[in-house]
């Protein structure tokens, strides 16, 4: 009776084992889409500045005098720097379903897996300012969840379980686009099935949906948001968001743009895989003053 009770606990143990070797893969698959889901979002745009550049260059040779001189813009590759190898924190705890709000205070431990998608935490759409300590200062979010009630909830909570702390950030587009929540270890990936914008951002005025200073959460291409959020940093990132705006607005920096662009100029890459590693030490969150 007792060999019969440990094999069936061996037997447990290895497809409890299995199952969570096949949980590693499909969230290393769904890490690896992402990352190509948002390069693949901004490399129009480094494309647009290589025409525009080059188109300028080639009017002034043709239009200025003397003689004509060859304008195609020159690449050094070997000068490009090489991407950093980059480190994470350890894995938080797991919550199963139902999944509690996250206290307001802070006070929750680190948790990085979700059985389903934490909601209804905000209590009304009062705006929340959330601080993103990062090794070079920081960034100041003004959270409005009037702007989408479903994204907002779910930056916030995130921020008050601790997911983003000590997460590196990657990818850090140089064209001006800065990614937070985007941890490589699969180990690390934050599971948060089918949660989709519930207002897409739009902008009437003929400007860009996504202004220099916004703050997104980051969709996949099916519409469900993980834990990535982007920081647009300079108007080229925007108009390359702006051409298919399905990435819910939930606020806008209000202090450290200046932060947050030098960290994409130190960081940056045309691949979005940083060439320097930049870590966003802490995030927090209280009522906006």
């Amino acid at each position: 009776m007792a060999g019969s009770r440990s094999r069936s606990r061996s037997r447990r143990t290895a497809a409890d084992a299995r199952r969570r070797d096949d949980a590693r893969r499909r969230q290393a698959e769904r890490a690896a889409r992402r990352r190509r889901l948002i390069i693949g979002t901004v490399s129009g745009v480094l494309v647009l500045a290589f025409v525009v550049t080059a188109g300028a260059g080639l009017f002034v040779a043709s239009t200025g005098g003397g003689s004509p001189t060859d304008t195609t813009p020159s690449v050094d590759l070997e000068a490009a720097p090489e991407p950093v190898a980059l480190s994470f924190p350890e894995p938080g705890a797991h919550l199963d379903a139902p999944v509690p709000c996250p206290a307001p205070d802070g006070s929750s431990p680190r948790v990085t897996g979700f059985a389903e998608a934490p909601s209804g935490c905000l209590a009304d759409t009062s705006p929340v300012e959330v601080t993103l300590t990062t090794q070079r200062g920081d960034i100041v979010v003004r959270v409005e969840p009037a702007l989408d009630p479903v994204a907002a909830d779910l930056f916030v909570s995130f921020v008050r379980y601790h997911v983003y702390d000590g997460v590196p950030f990657a990818p850090v587009i140089e064209a001006g686009l800065l990614v937070g929540g985007e941890p490589y270890d699969p180990g690390l990936d934050v599971a948060v099935p089918a949660t989709r914008p519930s207002t897409l951002p739009t902008d009437d005025s003929g400007g860009s949906a996504y202004p220099v200073g916004a703050v997104a959460m980051f969709a996949d291409a099916d519409g469900t948001l993980s834990s990535r959020f982007v920081i647009v940093t300079s108007e080229l990132a925007g108009a390359a968001l702006g051409a298919d705006p399905v990435h819910p607005l939930v606020g806008a920096v209000v202090e450290g743009l200046d932060v947050a662009r030098a960290i994409v100029d130190e960081a940056g890459s045309p691949s979005g895989l940083p060439v320097a590693r930049i870590d966003l030490v802490t995030a927090t969150a209280a009522p906006a003053p």
